[in-house]
């Protein structure tokens, strides 16, 4: 499985790309420089404009008392409830509304599920496929093992024909 690590921006490179807009750079040189989307660049720009109360502060007892009546009388979820308050003209996070949840046990927490390509996957090794391909009528047919989980080759042969003393050397 291949993970694909992206350049973490510290708080140094923060001020220089809020500096750098400010004095007229443009925001894809900037993304392009620091090896992230343009989105991420409009994101830091945008939370520089934010107050520092509303980055750092925790919800209300207001608000709490409010997810608390939410929970207990209708048990709706994190993102409703975030909705719900934004139609009472509260601007709340919703990070820190699940987060709260998430503290008083109100969220379920999902196993450690293995997730390939945004789907739930079966463990590796656990969905294995044999099979053959031969690419003309004349040429050799390749044997192979492969894992479907991960889409890795496990074992592979090339033969003129299929016998079980082929099978078995690929299994």
């Amino acid at each position: 499985m291949v993970v694909n690590l992206t350049y973490m921006l510290n708080t140094e490179d923060r001020k220089f790309i809020i500096d750098s807009v400010k004095k007229g750079y443009k925001v894809t040189e900037l993304a392009r420089m620091f090896n992230v989307t343009p989105r991420r660049i409009q994101q830091i720009l945008h939370e520089s404009e934010m107050p520092e109360s509303a980055k750092d502060s925790e919800l209300t007892d207001e608000e709490k008392k409010f997810i608390d009546d939410l929970w207990d009388r209708y048990r709706i979820g994190s993102r409703t409830i975030y909705y719900l308050l934004r139609s009472k003209g509260l601007n709340v996070s919703y990070y820190k509304i699940y987060n709260y949840m998430k503290m008083k046990r109100m969220v379920q927490i999902k196993d450690n599920a293995l997730i390939v390509n945004g789907k739930k996957a079966e463990p590796p090794l656990s969905t294995v496929l044999l099979d053959y391909h031969q690419k003309n009528f004349n040429d050799q047919y390749a044997i192979f093992c492969v894992d479907m989980t991960t889409k890795k080759i496990l074992s592979y042969a090339e033969s003129v024909k299929i016998t079980s003393d082929v099978v078995s050397g690929v299994l």
